[in-house]
């Protein structure tokens, strides 16, 4: 009587019900805590919450019957490096022969035009006569990790079980660090810059922002009858160099934006020494004033055509 092979055992699959227990687990710890990494993600939040409130004052402003030329810079941590701050960009303006001058600079690290569509109603009360937008700004989708949530949820959760197990009991995480503008008007971290290589890797990552999502910004300016300028902000001579100057699509961009919203664009003219810059990509104070004094003589000539 012949034996038998063995029949190939078969994976042990765990049943349906243990399946639908472990979702039930992830769904409840999911829900319950949300309302700790709403309260962990406030930077967004704080950021918009100081924004609007900036721009209500700038609504507010008494100016005597005499209208000013009223203008509102946005962009990121370059642009922020690059011109003064509100008051002290009017001061600078006004000893170099630009009165009645309004200025609000509305900047955040990595900003990029989506980052901003949530102050359009704000932006656009504040009736200004020029936006100035930093072209990278305008162009590009800094924000490149996709699943955002997803990455930002699991370094909360990641964050619950350090602390906690560091300190023996439940502790939740330190909210995040909300970005002020004021930051940018002192110096950078000394440890903070990334290396050269490291930052002309990722400028060739980018993507190209999408005119479905910026249109709205444009086309409702161009409604107001508001200019919208952008300003391509110089990085150091070396970055220059190994960036390889603007991509191909962000030129076709450019054209589309002037076509169709009348987006203007305007670039600093000549070379900025090295030793105006802080790192590869921020102006220092050296290079600040001379970037800023130049943008004074733009918009002198631009209050000529408004």
């Amino acid at each position: 009587m012949g034996s038998s092979l063995p029949e190939k055992a078969r994976p042990f699959a765990p049943p349906l019900a243990v399946w639908l227990i472990v979702a039930a687990l992830l769904a409840a710890i999911f829900l319950l805590s949300l309302p700790a990494f709403n309260r962990y993600r406030i930077a967004d939040r704080a950021f918009y919450e100081a924004s609007l409130s900036r721009l209500a004052s700038l609504s507010a402003r008494e100016n005597g019957g005499k209208k000013p030329l009223r203008v509102i810079a946005i962009g990121s941590s370059s642009m922020g490096k690059a011109v003064f701050m509100d008051n002290d960009m009017e001061a600078l303006a006004g000893k170099h022969g630009l009165e009645r001058f309004e200025f609000m600079r509305l900047t955040r690290p990595l900003g990029g035009i989506k980052d901003f569509m949530p102050l359009l109603d704000g932006i656009y009360s504040a009736a200004p006569d020029i936006i100035l937008m930093e072209s990278d700004s305008a162009f590009y989708d800094r924000h490149k990790v996709r699943n955002a949530f997803v990455r930002k949820y699991t370094e909360f959760l990641k964050a619950i079980l350090m602390n906690s197990l560091k300190a023996g009991r439940f502790v939740s995480p330190e909210p995040e660090k909300a970005h002020t503008e004021e930051e940018f008007e002192r110096p950078l971290p000394e440890n903070w810059a990334p290396s050269l290589d490291f930052l002309i890797r990722r400028w060739n990552e980018r993507s190209l922002a999408g005119i479905e999502e910026s249109g709205p910004f444009f086309n409702e300016a161009a409604k107001r009858g508001i200019r919208v300028v952008l300003v391509d902000i110089p990085r150091h001579p070396e970055f220059e160099r190994l960036s390889g100057g603007p991509r191909p699509d962000a030129i076709d961009l450019l054209k589309r934006l002037e076509k169709d919203y009348g987006v203007e664009s305007i670039s600093f003219p000549r070379e900025i020494v090295e030793s105006y810059y802080s790192d590869p990509v921020h102006l220092n104070e050296e290079g600040r004033l001379e970037f800023s004094l130049w943008l004074i003589e733009e918009l002198k000539r631009a209050r000529s055509r408004i």
